[in-house]
């Protein structure tokens, strides 16, 4: 309880030891984020609960446990980020690909070519929403239809193509 009253003076009292600032260098957030991470995480997950073991002694709070969590995570980036927290090479996709390829996965397309929007593409796609990352592979809601067809036309095709790929997803997740 020592190690939480004084994680709590630090900085979460109304009058705290350090500032948002210090704060933000050290959990690269707010306070105010942190906490509701940190109330998050206790309603997901009876990990994070206050609680007490086999001889009645009290675990960590919640704020300890977030804490600690979040200096892993900041270890982890730190480690490893240079080599799996960056935009992926040209080499780094093609090396993917072989090794799927190799187990039997698709995804070796032969290169397409079209254009959308007065950009050109070479390779397959699919069509998302906003929520995908920005992948050359993810194709956003086209905006402007080619001209000669009609809107409704083309918007009815785009949706049918949206679905056809959140099925494919959803199977994927399954």
């Amino acid at each position: 309880m020592e190690g939480y009253c004084m994680l709590y003076a630090y900085y979460f009292v109304d009058d705290p030891l350090h500032n948002d600032v210090v704060f933000r260098r050290r959990f690269r957030m707010s306070g105010k984020l942190f906490l509701k991470i940190a109330e998050y995480l206790w309603e997901y997950d009876d990990y994070f609960k206050l609680k007490r073991d086999a001889v009645s002694t009290l675990d960590f709070t919640t704020i300890q446990k977030c804490t600690v969590s979040f200096q892993l995570l900041a270890e982890i980036v730190a480690v490893f980020g240079d080599m799996y927290l960056r935009t992926p090479t040209a080499e780094d996709t093609a090396g993917i690909l072989a090794q799927n390829a190799e187990k039997g996965f698709p995804g070796t397309a032969s290169p397409v070519n079209y254009e959308i929007n007065g950009h050109v593409y070479n390779k397959g796609y699919y069509l998302a929403d906003d929520i995908y990352p920005r992948w050359s592979a993810f194709v956003k809601t086209i905006s402007n239809p080619p001209p000669g067809g009609p809107r409704s036309w083309f918007a009815t095709q785009q949706e049918a193509c949206r679905k056809d790929v959140e099925r494919a997803f959803g199977l994927l997740q399954a």
